[in-house]
Order: C-alpha cells, then sequence, then structure tokens
C-alpha cells in the first residue's frame, strides 16, 4: 500500500487504540438501553459514531454491523428488543472478529534511513506519582523529551535552564498552584514564549477560563486521553515552530499559496484522522465541531474547501451547505458522512456538494480527492 505519512500513521493507531478501549463502555450503554425500553433515538448516536469510525481503524465488519443496526433506527417507528438485542450480538461478535486482525496500514513499507531529529523537550509538573509516571511513558513513548517536577517551585529556575518547547502543568500543586505558575510564567521574558497546557480535574468555566486569560494555551480536564493531550501537543509545537528562512546569498522563491480547509465533525477521533492527513499534505486546517460553529467560520473567513460531516449538532451538513450556496465566493464541498443512502448523497450533491465520500473511509483517498478539488479552484 502508498506510503503513510507518519503523523497520519500515528493518528490511526492512537485512535484504534482508543475506540479498543471505549468500544465495551459503548456496548453497555446501548445494552442498557434497550433493556430500559429506549427510544431509537437513544441508540442513534451511538451506532453511528461507531459505523463512521469503526472501519477506517481496522474494525471493517463492526462498522458493517453498525451501520446495520443504524438502517432499524428509524425516528418514530418502534423496533422490538428481540431484534434489537440480536443486532447487538452481531455488533459484538463483530468486533471479536477485527480485533484479531490487524489492519493493513499497521505494517506500512519502512521508510528511507531519516537523519536524527531531535525530541521535543517536554517538562511535566505533576504532584501525584502515579499520574506522573504513566503521563511520562506515554509521552516518551508518542516521541517527547521530557523532564519532571513534583511541584512548581523551581519551576522558573528550571525552565529558563532547560528551555522546554512546552510544559504541562497540573492546576492543583502544593504550594504554588498551576494558575499562578502560568502568570509567573508569562511574566518571565526568557520563558514566557512557551506554550503552558494546564491540566485539572477542575471543570468549572470560571477557571477554564481564567487559565486562558493567563495566557494558557490549552486546558484539558482530567480524567484525560493521553491520545489527545498529545495530539493537542504536536498542534501547539507545529503553530509555534518558525518558518525556516531562506539563504541571504540566494533569491526567495515566490510565496507558496496555503491553501485553507474547514473541517466539521462532531466527532473528535474522526477529526483527529482527517486532520492529520491534512496537515501531511501541508494544508491548514480549521477544526468545527457543530454546524453553527462551520457555518460561523465559513462567513467570517475564507477558505479553499470544506469537509462536512451530515450529522452534526446544532445545524446538519444539509444545513451548512445551504449556507455555503449564500456566500459570495463559495469554497468547494466534500461530504464526509456515515450516511450511505442514495437519497442523502443526492441530497448533498443537489444542494452543491462537490464530492461525498462514505465512512468508514480511507485517509489517503480522502486527500486525493481534496487535491483533485482543490486543483479546481
Amino acid at each position: 500500500m502508498p506510503e503513510i505519512p507518519a503523523e497520519l500513521l500515528e493518528a490511526l493507531r492512537l485512535t484504534r487504540t482508543r475506540f479498543m478501549a471505549s468500544f465495551p463502555e459503548r456496548f453497555q450503554e446501548l445494552e442498557a438501553t434497550i433493556a430500559a425500553g429506549g427510544p431509537p433515538a437513544d441508540l442513534q448516536p451511538i451506532v453511528h459514531r461507531i459505523a463512521g469510525l469503526a472501519g477506517t481503524v481496522g474494525f471493517p465488519t463492526v462498522s458493517q454491523a453498525a451501520a446495520d443496526f443504524e438502517t432499524l433506527l428509524v425516528p418514530g417507528e418502534a423496533v422490538d428488543v428481540a431484534t434489537l438485542s440480536a443486532r447487538l450480538s452481531d455488533l459484538q461478535q463483530a468486533f471479536d472478529r477485527d480485533k484479531t486482525i490487524e489492519a493493513e496500514w499497521m505494517h506500512p513499507a519502512a521508510p528511507p534511513p531519516a537523519p536524527d531529529i531531535p525530541r521535543p523537550r517536554l517538562l511535566l509538573i505533576e504532584d501525584d506519582p502515579d499520574q506522573r509516571q504513566l503521563a511520562t511513558v506515554s509521552l516518551e513513548t508518542a516521541g517527547f523529551d521530557v523532564r519532571t517536577l513534583a511541584s512548581a517551585e523551581t519551576l522558573l529556575e528550571d525552565a529558563q535552564a532547560w528551555q522546554p518547547e512546552v510544559i504541562v502543568l497540573d492546576v492543583v500543586l502544593p504550594g504554588i498552584d498551576g494558575l499562578l505558575a502560568t502568570r509567573l510564567l508569562k511574566a518571565e521574558p526568557g520563558v514566557a514564549q512557551i506554550p503552558v497546557v494546564l491540566v485539572s480535574a477542575r471543570t468549572a468555566l470560571d477557571e477554564r477560563l481564567a487559565a486562558l486569560t493567563m495566557g494558557a494555551a490549552d486546558y484539558l480536564t482530567k480524567p484525560y486521553d493521553s491520545a489527545e493531550l498529545v495530539f493537542r501537543l504536536r498542534r501547539l509545537l507545529h503553530a509555534a515552530s518558525p518558518a525556516p528562512a531562506a539563504p541571504a546569498a540566494a533569491p526567495a522563491p515566490p510565496a507558496a499559496v496555503t491553501r485553507r480547509i474547514l473541517l466539521a465533525d462532531d466527532d473528535p477521533d474522526v477529526m483527529r484522522i482527517v486532520d492529520a492527513q491534512m496537515k501531511a499534505q501541508r494544508f491548514e486546517t480549521v477544526l468545527t465541531f457543530d454546524g453553527e460553529a462551520a457555518v460561523q467560520a465559513l462567513t467570517s473567513q475564507t477558505f479553499d474547501l470544506a469537509v462536512i460531516d451530515l450529522m452534526l449538532p446544532k445545524l446538519t451538513g444539509f444545513e451548512v451547505l445551504q449556507r455555503l450556496r449564500e456566500l459570495p465566493v463559495r469554497p468547494k464541498a466534500l461530504v464526509l458522512s456515515a450516511r450511505g443512502r442514495e437519497e442523502d448523497i443526492t441530497r448533498a450533491f443537489d444542494l452543491g456538494a462537490d464530492d461525498y465520500v462514505t465512512k468508514p473511509f480511507r485517509p489517503q483517498e480522502l486527500a486525493a480527492r481534496v487535491v483533485r478539488l482543490l486543483r479546481q479552484t
């Protein structure tokens, strides 16, 4: 198979691991809803998300079983418990089968030898020894050079001496807490430019806003997913990386046009994979997780292309396509959806979609279709 970009391969592996870990919980949620006689509307979002993601991360039988399950869940129509339970059993059997088979992308062709690339330096401040150990292992596995502190008492001195490229900082610490430590870091010229990611079990909106106001680049709540933390850290490092300067003696080449792409999908796992593939193609991306946010971005910014899921909250993908038609300059639109019915595809094209990819999808094919559409602009 074609060589897979390293960033995309990492996203696929992390998302597959996360999917396998979360499947039992999703299955139990479906099982409990069916046993309680819950309406199909309560089952549909869970089944739809499984159908859209499973095949992409190497669970094709699960994806098909979930898609078949979803066809039963018509709003307003009752389905007997025995039928739902049978489809649920099919879903479990599909999972048990697929998890024993490795996806084809898990063993790509070996890339040519590459020069030794320095590992990004990361300073982790966490007072709980178990959490500190777990975070260190996951971050080192993801390619970071990690140093740790049990408190923020010497944070300024350590940051100035080591100059990490990113700092991950717990909010609740003995002595100087994470919020105060962030304020101190941002007031010190030698380290103020270092991105700070705060993590905390506190979920109150005012605390999150206070952290961002003090200069934190991001805020994750505990327990957090290690894959999500790595994903966010890589995005921060990518955004902070300066562009390489052209040699002084050589004339600068014409500036390359950076294509801007809007991604609209409420599933963070799918978003992570699509974003990684687009980044591998050197595209600039803006991520939105509901239809209203997508429309707001499309009407206030300029994009070359929009990748839109149909099952978006607040405004559906169909409604987003309708709003696109009202723009003076309309970007290309590619629908990425688990809804593969002929009437859905036809409706999307009638509303102006330029292409339609059904989930589960191959990231490489998605990238090829995006490139094709961008060549037309």
